[in-house]
């Protein structure tokens, strides 16, 4: 355990911080909000802008693009300003971003109350990581991040009953007010329960961001786990821009079918997370990399052969991004997350914020790219198929790299 973990969180077991997690779910799931809370209602913003569905996901490369800048500014900043500050104001400016969306007609404002909005979700994300690895010894990491993570599903799982419901009754606008009081309540929770994990802030440490940003992403370890990780981000970002055009304008299913497909995601999301956190340590990093990377190529695969058999269905569509693609973004997520930041101790911050930043960037724009092609399923299974063959050339290419989290060790110098 590092000598600059602040004693009030360290001196609790194991159990009893994943338990002091399980109470901050309320703060977990708001950033999930961010997104999940609206994909019910995509077609009606749409319709309200006077824009093609297509043409709305299109903006989703700005909101991502967004995310990574918040995990670059803001995360670095928890390094010198300490996490529970950032945290507090990720969450303010969330709230701003929502109240935005919700009373503009305008488009242009639109987009810029969801930048908002992403960005304060990825001060937020990247916080609350940085707050775990605080916390957690290198052996509990990945059953902390694993927890986080499941945690942060119940968004997904939450936020399609709770769109479903409000959507009954109400239009889109609701959502962003919903999103704003929610998060008003946290904001408010936040202030008197979540404790502050990093006590030494230096506030000399904003100008030498920089040289750590570069000391960073120059350690191989960092670049590797990066790299793959940008893979899954990729894959998980291509099948949420065409999804909607594939469900709604292709298949023409209702909201309620498009809220239970939703919900089935959330659910077996959760469960992966929680198995995958009990059985990591089961096996090596270079392993789950190559499980990773073959679910995705069986995804592409099994969806080109179901089309072949079946065509253009929700079975087709769904089931092997289900069982085969959600999967291996999972494992491939918290195996890089882990090995990524694992190297670092003093710049966690900074370092899982430019993680963060180039997993949002880089991943966003490349997944982005299959809507510069016509939204088919072929579109979809090549990304996913040409990503997992991707992801073993570069496993192939680090054999030599250390592969086994914690066996390079690296602090910038301050």
């Amino acid at each position: 355990m590092c000598d600059n973990d602040p004693p009030a969180i360290l001196k609790l077991p194991t159990q009893s911080k994943l338990i002091h997690i399980f109470w901050c779910w309320p703060l977990l799931v708001s950033f999930g909000f961010a997104a999940e809370l609206y994909h019910p209602a995509v077609a009606d913003i749409a319709k309200s802008f006077q824009l093609e569905l297509s043409q709305l996901q299109g903006y989703n490369l700005f909101f991502m693009a967004a995310f990574g800048s918040g995990c670059l500014l803001l995360g670095s900043l928890s390094d010198s300003l300490g996490r529970k500050p950032l945290l507090l104001f990720s969450i303010a400016l969330t709230a701003l971003g929502s109240v935005m969306c919700g009373v503009t007609t305008e488009l242009k404002w639109y987009v810029i109350g969801k930048i908002l909005q992403s960005m304060g979700a990825a001060g937020m994300q990247v916080t609350v990581y940085a707050m775990v690895r605080d916390a957690f010894t290198q052996q509990q990491l990945s059953r902390a991040y694993a927890f986080t993570k499941a945690l942060m599903g119940l968004s997904a799982f939450l936020a399609p009953l709770i769109a479903l419901w409000i959507l009954s009754y109400f239009n889109w606008r609701v959502l962003f007010f919903f999103h704003f009081f929610w998060l008003m309540a946290v904001l408010g929770l936040s202030v008197y329960y979540v404790q502050e994990t990093y006590l030494q802030k230096n506030l000399a440490a904003i100008f030498k961001i920089l040289k750590h940003a570069r000391a960073i992403i120059t350690h191989p370890q960092f670049k590797m786990f990066t790299l793959l990780t940008i893979g899954a981000q990729a894959a998980s970002f291509a099948f949420h821009c065409v999804a909607p055009v594939l469900y709604f304008e292709q298949l023409q299913l209702s909201r309620d079918y498009f809220v239970l497909l939703l919900l089935g995601n959330a659910v077996w999301a959760f469960i992966v997370n929680l198995l995958f956190g009990q059985f990591f340590d089961y096996f090596t990093t270079d392993t789950w990399i190559q499980v990773a990377a073959t679910l995705l190529t069986l995804a592409g695969l099994s969806m080109l052969l179901a089309y072949a058999w079946h065509g253009l269905t929700v079975t087709t569509l769904y089931v092997p991004v289900l069982l085969f693609s959600h999967v291996g973004c999972i494992i491939l997520g918290i195996t890089a997350t882990r090995g990524a930041l694992a190297p670092f101790t003093e710049q966690v911050g900074a370092a899982s914020s430019l993680f963060n930043f180039i997993e949002f960037i880089v991943g966003g724009m490349i997944g982005s790219t299959i809507l510069l092609w016509p939204i088919t399923i072929f579109s979809l299974s090549g990304y996913l198929m040409g990503i997992g063959a991707i992801i073993y050339m570069l496993l192939r290419y680090y054999r030599q790299a250390p592969l086994a989290v914690a066996t390079h060790w690296y602090q910038p110098q301050t």
